[in-house]
């Protein structure tokens, strides 16, 4: 076989690895608070028909900017309506198109082989795989910023020649999806890459600022319609909204400090995401520690001589993920999710990691390889009975499980990994028989089996759409005239979302009227009660049948002061 042909069906593997992690999942129930949010955006704009600044939730102002929900409402068009697969789409697309322009950005600079385990590992990584299916801004930002930082590395490659099209429209986007971040760190890590190379002189600074400029000013221009648009649209409350999430945040001067964590979190957080690929680097630190060859001055002189062997592609991803992690450790707001743009150059070195060990330790590959292949059968059964039985204080409906295997999901699930197999052993046969791909490819499987059987029946038993066709309160809902609608405690997105009906928050001295209907976590009900002092009767109660009390849910109506 032809290295084009080869090439060719690698190319075509990693598609379908891609596809495969993020369409069978589109249809799966929302169970979390992140995903519903953004979808009522999204939705919002198709029932007012604003899509520069539309209500959100009890009518505030969105808290990130348009661009993922302008892409949800436009795969929403066709059929008029927001959906859990259409609020999905724009992220499952993104990864598959980044995936495809990955792979193809990787064969041109490294050998094939790398290129191939490369995309897998990242494919593979858990955060990546979970940002693949899910509704939130931050897939679409880490595609973005991603890509327009390869695109500004090619940039750098012409020297400069000619306009970098697709990083000016890369950078835009992901200004656009969740505001200045989306420039300030592909500019940023850019410019520091160009300087670090230039020999870190002073007299480069100019020139490389001027370069920097040259791709940040377009961008701002063009974003800043939208946030002129904005401003005319809400007024202060826009700019008040833009205050808090970008300067406030990043400042740490928050009144609520949401997510607030320590920058120790963030490195627990990162070798969570990258599981199961931290475990190697996990252990052959420990194997370092062990032998006493890790002190802060071996680490030093180590690091600096590493770099200066390594090819500026491998600079430039070392800067770029140390880049990514100091910028978002730096607010007390921290979130796992912050770090998916850092993800892909992270992927490379951690293939370059692997292959050392790999080279001196093949078995360290081969063993995991054989003990993944078991877990994912061991899992698959456990998750079979679970479906069907009580299991340390854990009741999952059985129908769960079935109303979660829809018959597109069953076609995809059978159909692509068919396809998947089939190209692996096309490649096998001379590029894909490394151990590091190997194992890639055994993670890759087991974690669509495991997803399958047990994640989309568990996110079906914790989803609102379970409970919401409850007799009771589907009378309540409809009862004459409609009950005003509202969340205590925390905000019900999911409820929100599926009746599509306008939630206003429950707080002491507001607008309460009798007949209202108020949706809360069971466990806050005497809060609830003692706060507002309003005399309640019981419509619905939800009970998960996990342990854990935050996903029992309680709907009462207000019958009176």
């Amino acid at each position: 076989m032809t290295n084009s042909n080869l090439l060719k069906q690698a190319f075509i593997l990693v598609i379908a690895c891609a596809a495969l992690l993020a369409l069978p999942w589109l249809e799966r129930p929302f169970h979390t608070r992140g995903e519903p949010r953004e979808a009522l955006v999204a939705q919002s704009m198709l029932k007012t028909g604003n899509w520069i600044s539309p209500p959100a939730y009890d009518g505030a102002v969105p808290s990130k900017p348009p661009f993922s929900h302008w892409l949800i409402a436009i795969a929403s068009l066709p059929g008029r309506e927001v959906t859990e697969a259409t609020s999905r789409l724009p992220s499952a697309v993104a990864i598959i198109v980044f995936s495809a322009a990955f792979f193809a950005f990787l064969s041109k600079r490294v050998s094939q082989d790398v290129a191939l385990a490369t995309s897998l590992i990242l494919l593979s990584s858990s955060e990546w795989f979970r940002a693949a299916s899910t509704c939130r801004v931050d897939t679409i930002l880490a595609t973005s910023m991603a890509g327009a930082m390869l695109a500004l590395y090619a940039w750098w490659e012409r020297d400069f020649k000619g306009i970098p099209w697709l990083a000016l429209v890369l950078t835009s986007f992901a200004a656009l999806t969740k505001g200045p971040v989306g420039i300030v760190l592909p500019v940023g890590l850019f410019s520091l890459f160009c300087w670090i190379r230039g020999g870190a002189g002073v007299r480069i600074l100019f020139p490389i600022a001027l370069r920097g400029l040259y791709v940040a000013v377009p961008v701002a221009l063009v974003v800043s319609i939208w946030y002129i648009l904005g401003y005319l649209d809400r007024g202060e409350a826009f700019i008040d909204k833009i205050r808090y999430e970008n300067f406030e945040r990043f400042t740490s001067q928050m009144a609520d400090e949401p997510h607030k964590h320590s920058a120790a979190y963030m490195v627990g957080m990162l070798l969570l995401g990258l599981l199961p690929w931290s475990i190697p680097l996990i252990l052959a630190v420990l194997s370092a520690l062990r032998r006493g060859d890790l002190s802060l001055k071996a680490v030093l002189q180590k690091y600096l001589t590493n770099w200066r062997a390594l090819s500026p592609l491998y600079q430039y991803s070392s800067i770029v993920s140390l880049g990514v992690f100091v910028f978002f450790c730096i607010p007390s707001s921290k979130r796992s999710v912050y770090l998916l743009p850092m993800y892909p150059c992270v992927a490379l070195l951690i293939e370059s990691a692997l292959r050392r060990i790999a080279t001196h330790a093949a078995k360290f590959f081969t063993i995991p390889t054989k003990i993944i292949t078991a877990s994912a059968a061991f899992i698959l059964v456990c998750a079979v009975v679970l479906n069907i039985t009580k299991f340390s204080g854990v009741s999952l409906d059985p129908s769960a499980l079935l109303e979660s295997m829809r018959v597109t999901k069953l076609l995809s699930v059978l159909l692509i990994p068919a396809l998947i197999l089939w190209l692996a052993n096309q490649v096998s046969r001379e590029a894909f028989n490394r151990p590091v791909e190997k194992l890639a490819g055994a993670v890759l499987l087991a974690v669509v089996a495991i997803s399958f059987f047990v994640y989309d029946s568990v996110a079906w038993q914790l989803s609102p759409k379970k409970w919401l066709n409850d007799p009771a309160l589907v009378k309540a809902l409809n009862s004459e005239p409609n009950p005003r609608l509202l969340s205590f405690g925390s905000e019900a997105y999911g409820a929100s979302f599926y009746l599509e009906r306008p939630f206003s928050r429950a707080v002491p001295g507001g607008d309460i009227p009798a007949g209202s209907l108020v949706f809360m976590e069971a466990r806050k009900l005497q809060d609830f009660q003692q706060q507002l002092g309003l005399r309640s009767e019981e419509v619905t109660r939800y009970s998960s049948g996990l342990e854990s009390s935050k996903k029992d849910v309680v709907v009462v109506r207000v019958v009176g002061g």
